[in-house]
């Protein structure tokens, strides 16, 4: 059994036992989560990810939730929300940099995003669409990547687009800018 108070006492932000994710998510969809975990702040999400890591319970990180579908069946583990912990945009130096939990909607258009792809993925967030390039639109948008950071062996560290491997989890990203798709 997890020690949550122990998640507690180093995880800032709620937690919750149980929890149904369609509460939490922009697309209202999702069952319980056996342990739902919204982190405050960057260093909280990290903590958490180490946390599971090293009890080696299973966890799955979530950005929004656009894209969630487990049939109401929900989550065996513990589910980590990105959207708090991870958003924030700002431009600067030729770049637009986001935080993985940022909706795709709050992106600058600087970074010459094709309009009806947008609003396609207007809910989602920048962590997953990259994750996911589930679509030419997500694919496109990874194209515009000059810098990712990965949260990588307990620590964070930056690598280039083509480091990123499957599974790993995504912090923050950099776009270039005025580069057309």
């Amino acid at each position: 059994m997890l020690a949550l108070k122990e998640l507690r006492q180093h995880v800032r932000g709620d937690l919750h036992i149980g929890e149904p994710l369609a509460d939490h998510t922009v697309a209202r969809r999702g069952g319980p989560a056996d342990v739902l975990v919204i982190p405050e702040r960057k260093d909280d999400f990290c903590r958490s990810i180490l946390y599971f890591q090293k009890s080696d319970q299973p966890f799955r990180v979530v950005g929004t939730g656009s894209r969630l579908n487990d049939g109401g069946a929900g989550f065996r583990g513990a589910v980590i929300l990105s959207h708090r912990a991870l958003q924030g945009v700002s431009v600067t130096a030729g770049r637009v940099i986001a935080g993985a939990g940022t909706l795709l909607s709050d992106l600058p258009l600087d970074i010459a995003l094709p309009e009806a792809s947008t609003e396609r993925h207007a809910e989602g967030s920048v962590g997953g669409a990259l994750s996911m390039r589930c679509c030419s639109f997500c694919s496109e948008l990874y194209g515009q990547v000059e810098w990712l950071e990965l949260f990588r062996n307990g620590e964070a560290r930056r690598v280039k687009p083509d480091g990123f491997g499957e599974g790993e989890v995504i912090l923050s990203v950099a776009f270039r800018l005025g580069r057309k798709l």
